[in-house]
């Protein structure tokens, strides 16, 4: 058995340069939170801007559109970034020799054996189908350059982080010897970290795993948003239009409850977000009344109010995946019950999330030829960074960090109180407990930027062909119909950076835009 262990370690070690970032830099977030499915500025205007904004409507007016769009995430590895700082990381069981040099994973604390020994990867895909819906009104007759726009995209979407494995060795006959996890030895329940996510069983006197789980995809569905545009052109031209505009969006989407790891959303997790706009556009160039090529810029302004969510936390002083390490649950008397739950299991808190501003501005080329027209240009989207605050505390004097502290005494088989404060998700080096009196976790050692998403930006390419049935005689309004496509960059990168920073999820997408003008 001790020759195999030596191989397994000899095995890790020499697949530890393959990985492609060292395990010592893993850190990250435990909440991924990319652009909400109904902001969208670009595709907002495409398509249909030649029939808003009129400079010549003599009466009331109005323009419907419908958008089916399919996107999907691009560069797994930068969403792994954000999560990880990593794609990949290792998992070794307590027993295996020599993993005190090393950052893997203890295998332990999933419920996986002691003589466990993985690599983990990571693959993550968003996909999205959406139908964007909106109307235009004109109210010319009683105020020129007056209207009111609605919005709402329909949203369904699918989630997969595409967590696989290459096991080394499972440890099936390796197990957890008495007092560790309970009085007696306990057979860990799981053969792979794969399944150990998923927190199915519970182990020995440990709970099971009740928040933070990967199980395989999740799908969700419903109404974005609703969003309202109230707005005013206070320069209105053959050539050109400028205006303001206040905004207002409905938060008829998802809420974060916290019990998956890749939690999929729908809409900006119920934030209200209330702001302001600026559109215009210029013509610059004009032939025989048959081609033209305008400009068109549209920037809006809006706060993400506070929102009741729930997520999930690490501990300060015990850095990444802490939540994910095991802790001892005490009684009013600071007696240890024998009960163990993972750390995550009540760090997961209600909290209230915001963002001060996110700006969309699209920045757009528009060539007419008689009836078709051809849009082309840019779009840049930025939030600045999530501010949290927490909605309730963790239990006082009641939870204690169990590292590899062992539950029972195997000599006078009493319950151990020992705790182990300084614990992390490695437990590298030598182990050091607290001593006779347990050390507790309040609410305090929350480390409330763990699961706050930072400043985001990205930065979109885009284009849309459409043709307008203008000229046809036998009905009054106008139907248009046309195809687009973009693509998404996200990241705020340098020139000379490692690898990126602050990632968020990069996208392409296509879609059919069409309506009618009446």
């Amino acid at each position: 058995m001790m020759e195999k262990k030596i191989i397994v370690a000899l095995l890790i070690s020499s697949l530890a340069p393959s990985l492609l970032y060292s395990s010592e830099q893993l850190r990250g977030i435990s909440f991924f939170s990319p652009r909400s499915q109904d902001m969208n500025a670009a595709r907002d205007i495409v398509g249909w801007h030649p029939f808003i904004h009129r400079f010549d409507a003599p009466d009331n007016y109005s323009v419907v559109s419908f958008t089916p769009q399919y996107n999907q995430s691009l560069r797994p590895k930068n969403i792994s970034l954000a999560l990880f700082n990593s794609d990949t990381f290792s998992l070794s069981g307590s027993q295996i020799p020599g993993r005190e040099d090393t950052n893997e994973l203890l295998a332990d604390y999933f419920g996986l054996s002691p003589a466990f020994a993985s690599n983990a990867f990571f693959k993550p895909l968003i996909q999205n189908l959406i139908l964007d819906m909106a109307v235009y009104l004109g109210f010319d007759r009683w105020v020129k350059g007056l209207y009111l726009q609605l919005r709402g995209p329909a949203v369904w979407t699918k989630w997969n982080l595409k967590l696989s494995e290459e096991n080394i060795d499972e440890g099936e006959n390796t197990l957890f010897p008495a007092g560790y996890m309970a009085e007696n030895a306990v057979k860990p329940p799981y053969s792979s970290f794969t399944q150990a996510m998923r927190g199915t069983y519970p182990f020995g006197e440990v709970e099971r795993l009740k928040y933070g789980k990967i199980c395989s995809s999740q799908i969700l569905s419903g109404f974005a948003a609703l969003e309202i545009v109230f707005g005013y052109d206070f320069l209105r031209r053959e050539r050109s239009h400028i205006g303001i505009n206040f905004r207002a969006s409905a938060p008829t989407g998802s809420r974060p409850k916290g019990k998956y790891f890749f939690e999929p959303r729908v809409g900006c997790g119920k934030n209200w977000r209330i702001g302001f706009g600026f559109t215009g556009h210029t013509r610059l160039w004009e032939k025989d009344g048959e081609q033209e090529l305008a400009m068109w810029v549209e920037a809006n302004f809006t706060n993400m109010l506070k929102a009741h969510q729930v997520r999930s936390f690490d501990l300060c002083k015990n850095g990444f995946f802490s939540r994910y390490i095991l802790a001892k649950e005490f009684d009013e008397n600071g007696i240890f019950t024998e009960h163990m739950l993972p750390v995550i299991n009540f760090t997961t808190l209600e909290c209230n999330v915001h963002c001060s501003i996110v700006v969309d501005m699209v920045f757009m080329f528009a060539y007419t030829y008689n009836d078709f027209t051809f849009d082309i240009g840019y779009n840049g989207w930025i939030r600045s960074k999530e501010k949290i605050s927490l909605r309730e505390c963790i239990a006082p004097n009641r939870y204690g960090l169990k590292g590899v502290q062992f539950a029972v005494n195997p000599i006078t088989h009493q319950p151990d109180s020992t705790t182990e404060s300084f614990a992390n998700i490695y437990e590298t080096g030598p182990i050091v407990s607290d001593g006779l009196f347990p050390v507790f976790i309040s609410t305090a050692d929350i480390n409330i930027k763990s699961a706050a998403s930072p400043l985001l930006i990205t930065q979109k390419l885009f284009w849309n062909f459409s043709y307008a049935w203008t000229h046809c005689t036998r009905i009054t309004s106008t139907p248009y119909l046309g195809i687009g496509a973009e693509i998404e960059f996200e990241g705020i990168n340098t020139r000379n950076a490692y690898q990126p920073v602050d990632t968020t999820m990069g996208q392409a997408s296509v879609w059919l835009k069409g309506g009618c003008s009446f």
